[in-house]
């Protein structure tokens, strides 16, 4: 009862990506029996061994322990699946008043930059709430081995000073970096006071170690709360997951959300897709009535991490509130990706499984001379879901695209139409098939499988299907 309870009603609004559909379980990559382990970020050493650095603290719960007591240990394995080893603590709270870091590193991001390891991770001035949670922001580490010594960079990122900023005043956290076109672009979440979601943003600087310049608004909307980013490169695009906390991006409330991006300046809505499901879905052996619940109202992946191998997405490392492997404390988990071959962080352009097909039959006003160059700009997005009969193909709807032109200029009614049944039926593959004919009289059709029209003759412009492929008799269309 609890798992149906917990699993039901979850209808997806966005394409389900590669990595989501391709994830396997592997186990814990770290369980300690004393510590409670959360968010673990992974790089491969010059030793070709796998390093994570995890967040941890000794209490067994997680809230307030981990803005209380967190620090970053560093862990290493022969392989990216375990088992991980612990190494040496890297990271604790200065406890001096005034520090930026006197409470709790947290969010580790380790990322190498050239010859350089950076740790990127956050901190609190005060546990107590208030001030915390908005008295969080980023720093870093760096050093020229995993092994140290580790230099204190300090804070790189805090809000905004001016009050018309709409950081201002919030936390700034979850560190997740790349670098592009020799420019670093560190992703973050934060707030604006007054709206009820928690957005991500990119701050950018020409230097590793700063400074960085706040962006004037954030990548995504700040009416939906999503946290934990991830950014990686694959193939030619950047590619950002974030948890989906409500379901609000995805549907799927609890799982992660996959954000594309050309430049990793604005990421395109239409190829937004599942980044992954919630745990159950990949440990199918799961018994959550057996499963201890340490935090948190679902069996969810937390603080996702993606490891790259040869410029693919391979692994990911997330924790769970749930201890899911059993036991008492939490863990940081490993799943394998198991990408087929020519995988994309594109969204699928053929659907999978069965999709809803609509048929759009008529005369001139369903050819339709729209102009095609008054499409709105907001209009022209692919369609989420939606699939038209290009002659002999299946392809994403995109209106104003060439292939869904008729003579490449003008459009009818199959616009309007698919953006309202990807309203009223989100979540949910379509295909369009569009035939039209001019001056045609609309008696003359099928009523099921019986012709009703004018009796068939070789030459006349009418929909007669004919009785088979060679039958003369089929209409001119």
């Amino acid at each position: 009862m609890i798992a149906a309870c917990l699993l039901a009603g979850q209808q997806l609004t966005v394409p389900v990506s590669s990595i989501a559909a391709n994830l396997r379980w592997i186990g814990p990559a770290i369980s300690e029996q004393n510590y409670t382990t959360w968010g673990a970020s992974p790089v491969i050493g010059e030793d070709g061994r796998t390093h994570l650095f995890a967040a941890r603290w000794p209490e067994a719960n997680v809230d307030p322990a981990w803005r209380k007591s967190s620090e970053i240990a560093h862990y290493v394995a022969d392989k990216p699946e375990g088992p991980f080893e612990f190494v040496r603590v890297v990271a604790t709270g200065s406890g001096k008043t005034g520090d930026w870091d006197a409470f709790a590193p947290h969010n580790p991001e380790i990322k190498k930059f050239g010859d350089t390891y950076a740790l990127f991770y956050i901190g609190n001035t005060d546990y107590h709430q208030p001030p915390h949670p908005y008295n969080q922001t980023i720093g870093m580490m760096t050093a020229k081995s995993l092994d140290g010594p580790w230099k204190s960079i300090g804070q790189v990122l805090a809000s905004s000073p001016d009050p018309d900023h709409w950081t201002h005043g919030m936390q700034v956290v979850n560190p997740a970096i790349i670098k592009h076109k020799g420019r670093f672009l560190l992703y973050f979440k934060s707030r604006q006071k007054g709206t009820p979601g928690s957005a991500y943003a990119v701050a950018t600087s020409d230097r590793l170690t700063g400074p960085y310049t706040l962006p004037d608004q954030p990548l995504t909307s700040k009416e939906v709360t999503i946290e934990d980013g991830t950014v990686f490169k694959w193939k030619d695009k950047i590619c950002l997951i974030t948890t989906d906390n409500h379901g609000q991006v995805t549907g799927e409330e609890g799982g992660g959300a996959l954000w594309v991006s050309d430049d990793g300046l604005s990421f395109n809505p239409a190829w937004t897709q599942l980044g992954y499901y919630r745990a159950p879905k990949y440990k199918i052996d799961l018994d959550l009535g057996s499963v201890k619940r340490v935090y948190g109202g679902a069996p969810k992946l937390e603080r996702p991490k993606i490891l790259t191998m040869a410029g693919e997405p391979t692994y990911l490392y997330a924790p769970s509130g749930w201890v899911l492997h059993g036991g008492d404390r939490t863990a940081n988990y490993v799943l394998k990706i198991d990408l087929p071959e020519g995988a994309s962080p594109m969204p699928s352009a053929t659907p999978k499984g069965p999709i809803d097909v609509y048929l759009l039959s008529g005369q001139s006003n369903m050819m339709g001379l729209g102009d095609a160059s008054f499409i709105p700009e907001d209009w022209k997005e692919p369609i989420l879901g939606s699939h038209y009969f290009a002659g002999d193909k299946l392809i994403p709807f995109e209106p104003g695209a060439a292939e869904t032109l008729r003579s490449g200029s003008s459009f009818g009614p199959e616009v309007g139409f698919a953006k309202r049944i990807s309203e009223l039926r989100p979540g949910r593959d379509f295909a369009i098939i569009k035939h039209d004919a001019s001056g045609q009289p609309l008696h003359h059709g099928m009523n099921g499988i019986n012709w009703v029209g004018g009796k068939p003759k070789a030459g006349r412009a009418n929909f007669f299907p004919g009785e088979n492929a060679d039958d003369p008799n089929k209409g001119r269309w």
